[in-house]
């Protein structure tokens, strides 16, 4: 990209350069975003289930039938 220019609602005109590394830096929050997700979640499951075995199977593992 170089200094060419899009015009915008607001009757002003922004670099496209400027465009393109605001896109760049939303994107890759979101990737970080979502990857704090997903291990926020992966760890919340794993204390949900520590707690269950603890709690309700009393440590022991859970008999699993073939279907």
């Amino acid at each position: 990209m170089g200094n060419e220019l899009v015009k915008s609602s607001s009757d002003s005109s922004v670099p496209m350069e400027l465009l393109g590394d605001i896109r760049k830096m939303i994107e890759e929050t979101r990737i970080s975003v979502a990857a704090t997700v997903n291990a926020g979640l992966s760890m919340l499951y794993w204390r949900i289930g520590r707690r269950i075995q603890k709690e309700i199977l009393k440590g022991k593992r859970v008999k699993l039938e073939a279907g």
